[in-house]
């Protein structure tokens, strides 16, 4: 099991296109997103 299955799993259930703070992607991963997301602009 992946730390991003809950993501994945969330982003299956909505349809159209969707748009994310990255605050909001930390909440729905356990541990938050790593801090490289927060440094670059690829995330």
């Amino acid at each position: 099991m992946s730390k991003y299955d809950a993501l994945r799993d969330h982003l299956r259930r909505r349809s159209g296109d969707v748009t994310y703070r990255l605050d909001d992607l930390a909440d729905l991963i356990p541990g938050g997103l790593p801090p490289s997301a927060y440094r670059h602009a690829a995330w």
